[in-house]
């Protein structure tokens, strides 16, 4: 069993514009226009990818 499976999300800013990383419990960052995780993720990502399709 997993003791701890936390994922975050990283959002700031910088002279590049605003930006979000997802880091998993790998410690894996990826960075993303727009991401949603944790309970009822699959619906709120559906909807992201409607708007955000890039």
């Amino acid at each position: 069993s997993r003791p701890f499976g936390v994922a975050i999300l990283f959002v700031g800013c910088d002279e590049k514009g605003p930006q979000l990383f997802h880091m998993d419990p790998s410690g894996t960052f990826v960075q993303f226009e727009a991401k949603a995780i944790g309970s009822g993720s699959e619906g709120a990502q559906q909807s992201l990818q409607e708007v955000y399709h890039k």
